[in-house]
């Protein structure tokens, strides 16, 4: 049996679910390891299945594949939300996903659009598993949840001025007891803005995980596992007027009860079928079981190359990528934004070699970096952190 191996990059809620609490499953029967995407040693994994998810397209020139390919890996890619180009028609034949031999979706339309080519598989996007440990409050209120990035209803939010908003997972769980609260979630993209384009069932199950009723679009995705007579629809053709009316209704107290047991009885069944082990046995193992099972010949072939120019190439693109990598390390260690992180840097469990160099820069106000590029790398990425939060 292969070893898999997780390779990550950003962190992100999705990344969380999609890649730690599933590798966490997984590792109970697999020999599964976790590995930054920018670690030196991907490039040495052999006779392994090597998974990428999502963001590798930020990182993608790091990422030497035809070195994985050689070295008998199979490559799996799951695209989670994000679409290379976000074409509405995009086909997992182009050349971006040639290197892969399984190209994983959450999104239905994506799927359908492929489901030709040997290599796709749709695997649905599960509800964070930690909602599985919440004590869900049985006196529900009246009223109405959004949990999401504000700038996905960007050209909506006057609309939601009687809706309780909370913009981000951090915000959910830190207040939970008064989130899980709420009867009605809602749910819906505003399509102008490029980053809603491509969005998976996540918000639909979450609502469904602490028992809320959720009002959402009756896109592809919804109406695939909701079925066309959900009653708590967003008419997508009349998005504003839809939204609109489900406000009042709710606001009122408006709604029918059996309208009320229709729509439970189907987010019962949802929650079940979107629950992390149930897609890991239906989904996830299956597609494990035929890879261990494929002969290693059954994979893409790479075509030989001469050597000589082969590793000629290789050394001028590492010295290349190391030249620019400074240059950019210089540029960002002397930006203002980063002194002004120094103040906050602190990294836990460092060794005593690292918190010195730390104190330093911090006396003297001046980043410096070291001869030692592992304690680069963790000022760097932590200073980044600090800025970006």
């Amino acid at each position: 049996m292969r070893k898999i191996y997780f390779l990550h990059a950003r962190e992100r809620p999705s990344i969380k679910m999609r890649c730690f609490q599933l590798g966490n499953i997984l590792k109970k029967n697999y020999d599964l390891t976790f590995c930054d995407v920018e670690d030196p040693q991907v490039e040495k994994i052999e006779n392994s299945i090597v998974y990428f998810f999502k963001h590798i397209l930020a990182t993608i020139k790091k990422v030497d594949f035809y070195e994985l390919k050689k070295r008998n890996n199979v490559l799996v890619f799951d695209t989670i939300d994000l679409a290379r180009g976000r074409e509405s028609d995009i086909s997992f034949n182009n050349e971006f996903f040639k290197g892969f031999d399984y190209i994983i979706t959450p999104l239905i339309v994506l799927y359908n659009n492929n489901k030709h080519i040997s290599k796709s598989r749709y695997i649905p996007h599960h509800y964070d598993i930690e909602l599985n440990n919440i004590k869900i409050n049985p006196n529900k209120i009246n009223r109405i949840l959004y949990v999401g990035n504000n700038w996905y209803i960007n050209g909506y939010i006057k609309l939601l001025d009687k809706v309780e908003k909370c913009y981000g997972f951090g915000e959910f769980y830190k207040n939970i007891n008064f989130y899980s609260s709420f009867k009605y979630h809602i749910s819906f993209y505003d399509n102008s803005v490029i980053d809603s384009m491509f969005k998976p069932i996540t918000k639909v199950a979450t609502a469904a995980a602490i028992d809320a009723i959720i009002i959402c679009e009756n896109s592809d995705e919804n109406v695939f596992w909701l079925g066309n007579d959900y009653p708590f629809y967003i008419d997508m053709k009349n998005k504003r007027e839809s939204i609109k009316y489900w406000i009042d209704k709710v606001e009122k107290d408006d709604i029918d009860d059996s309208l009320i047991n229709i729509a439970k009885s189907k987010l019962v069944v949802l929650k079940e079928k979107l629950n992390l082990l149930n897609i890991v046995n239906e989904y996830h193992i299956p597609m494990l079981q035929e890879i261990n099972k494929r002969p290693d010949d059954s994979f893409i072939k790479i075509p030989k190359k001469d050597k000589e120019s082969l590793k000629a190439a290789q050394k001028e693109k590492k010295s290349k990528k190391s030249k620019e990598r400074s240059e950019s390390d210089e540029k960002f260690i002397n930006s203002p934004e980063a002194l002004k992180a120094l103040k906050k840097l602190d990294i836990q469990d460092a060794d005593a070699g690292l918190q010195n160099l730390i104190k330093s820069m911090k006396t003297n106000k001046k980043i410096v970096l070291s001869n030692n590029n592992k304690y680069n790398k963790l000022i760097i990425r932590n200073l980044k952190k600090i800025i970006k939060n």
